[in-house]
């Protein structure tokens, strides 16, 4: 009896030994884990580092918007390429049903409008670019593309490409985890003749009238040219960078619209720029910012 009790105590202590060496080691070992994570997140890139331009537009309510008057240098010409290009940010997740335009030049009613338009909309749980173009005679229409993955408050690129008036392609720039941008193609559509938007509608960029548009806008351009479309994928690369600048052997005679922050265009043409809702907002943001030091 004696030697069966001492051997279930040895049995215990060994069993209570084995059991703080696991706990020990258990406790290391997951010290040592979060170390290394904690390392390895530290020594990666962060996404932040280059996603912040040097000026960007908040869109906070409907008729907050950045507008830039009718010129012919804003549409598409026979024979010729057209690209444009904006990087946004939504506040929010959009809703079911809704449709989020940023960028439009259009003119007449919703069955007769005629122009251009670029923007976001969700069905289901699905988000996907949609581009508009169509003519005075009707022809073209509003264009869905392949889905879109989009997350609230972090830059994506918006490029369109037109290719002699008559193939539309989309993409889009995304941020991966370890801060590059990577591209993505959304889809192409083959149309049977030339169409070419024209109106004198002024362009606007943000969220006009009933708008649904909340977030930011970032850098945004238009490119006219006959042989522009051999430049297309130069074009793409450059602007997928915070330090946003044109290929140099881009043409300037191309470069219709180029304003990489939010108030000036680089363009020849130096369109003004006409700013509604935003510069009052960002003016008591900053009358706040001063007040509070």
């Amino acid at each position: 009896m004696i030697l069966s009790r001492l051997g279930i105590v040895r049995s215990l202590g060994l069993f209570s030994l084995f059991l703080a060496v696991f706990i020990g080691t258990l406790f290391l070992g997951l010290e040592g884990s979060s170390f290394l994570r904690e390392q390895s997140a530290d020594s990666l890139p962060k996404s932040e580092e280059i996603e912040e331009f040097h000026a960007s537009a908040p869109i906070r309510t409907a008729g907050d918007f950045i507008s830039v008057s009718h010129h012919s240098a804003l549409e598409s010409r026979s024979g010729q390429d057209f690209f444009l290009f904006s990087w946004i940010k939504l506040r929010r997740n959009l809703k079911d049903g809704e449709e989020a335009i940023f960028l439009a030049k259009i003119e007449g009613n919703r069955s007769a409008a005629h122009g251009y338009s670029l923007g976001l909309v969700r069905r289901g749980n699905i988000v996907r670019p949609t581009f508009y173009w169509r003519d005075s005679a009707g022809r073209g229409q509003s264009f869905l593309f392949s889905e879109i993955e989009v997350f609230p408050k972090r830059w994506i690129l918006l490029a369109v490409e037109i290719r002699k008036n008559q193939r539309l392609s989309l993409f889009s720039g995304q941020i991966d985890p370890l801060g590059a941008v990577q591209e993505i193609f959304h889809g192409s559509y083959e149309l049977e003749e030339e169409v070419i938007p024209s109106n004198t509608a002024p362009l606007f960029i943000g969220s006009r009238r009933t708008g649904n548009f909340r977030g930011e806008i970032g850098p945004f351009g238009i490119f006219r040219g006959e042989q522009l479309s051999e430049r297309f994928v130069q074009l793409r690369n450059h602007l997928k960078s915070v330090e946003l600048a044109l290929p140099d052997e881009l043409p300037p005679e191309d470069v219709m619209l180029f304003v990489p922050e939010t108030e000036e265009d680089l363009s020849p043409f130096h369109h003004p720029i006409r700013i509604r809702g935003i510069g009052e907002f960002v003016s008591k943001k900053e009358r706040k910012s001063e007040e509070n030091v």
